[in-house]
């Protein structure tokens, strides 16, 4: 019987360490996860690039000439740090590529943007 009782303690005793290192070995994963999750991913310039020349080609009927030509534009502003200047020289050099209605419809497009822009601004003290 003390055979018995003993092999039940030893037994019980090893589930336990078992569970306990097992929550243990989450709880680290789960803390790297997280960490993984929450840290900024930093975006690629030329997928930007595309994904904005796409947007602006819907919004503007873009020919596949002047897609390409806006593309080549937006990579090269896309891949320096962004300011309202660059923005403005960027503005400027797409406009050249557009047709008189495509400008119109531009113009409402950036300002658009410009609310998005402040919409989703970090909120100064």
């Amino acid at each position: 019987m003390k055979k018995l009782v003993s092999g039940m303690i030893v037994c019980a005793a090893l589930l336990l360490g078992a569970t306990e290192a097992s929550a243990q070995a989450d709880a680290t994963t789960g803390a790297t996860k997280r960490t993984e999750q929450s840290a900024p991913k930093k975006a690629d310039p030329a997928k930007m690039a595309e994904h904005q020349t796409e947007h602006m080609a819907k919004e503007l009927s873009l020919t596949a000439e002047q897609k390409a030509r806006v593309l080549e534009i937006v990579k090269k502003y896309t891949a320096q740090k962004p300011s309202k200047e660059l923005w403005a020289k960027k503005d400027a050099e797409i406009a050249t590529v557009l047709t008189a209605d495509q400008k119109v419809k531009y113009e409402a497009y950036l300002k658009k943007v410009a609310e998005l822009r402040k919409k989703n601004a970090p909120k100064q003290k």
